[in-house]
């Protein structure tokens, strides 16, 4: 069951950690369980295929204060996962999602 894993890897997360999660399925139910049910406050919730839109990341932006995204989207033809590491030294980034 999605909620189970979903709420047993947030459970495993550091403290403020950034949780970037990968696929429909455990992205919307990560959406949910963070947003709505309030799990694990403390950690930013980032959809890795949202973050390819500018939109999606200045508005991350705005909800976070405290979170360095780079200017754009992420991909091909803008920023990459270092510079989120660089620009967030003191969070942890995680990802959570299928493999292969």
């Amino acid at each position: 069951m999605l909620r189970d894993f979903v709420t047993t890897a947030f459970a495993s997360l550091p403290p403020n950690a950034i949780v970037i999660t990968e696929g429909d399925e455990v992205t919307n139910s990560a959406f949910y369980l963070h947003d709505v049910e309030k799990l694990r406050t403390d950690v930013i919730h980032l959809s890795r295929t949202y973050l390819a839109a500018a939109w999606y990341t200045a508005r991350q932006r705005r909800l976070h204060r405290d979170l360095y995204l780079p200017e754009g989207g992420y991909g091909e033809h803008g920023w990459n996962i270092k510079r989120l590491l660089d620009g967030n030294p003191n969070r942890p980034v995680i990802v959570i999602g299928p493999s292969g």
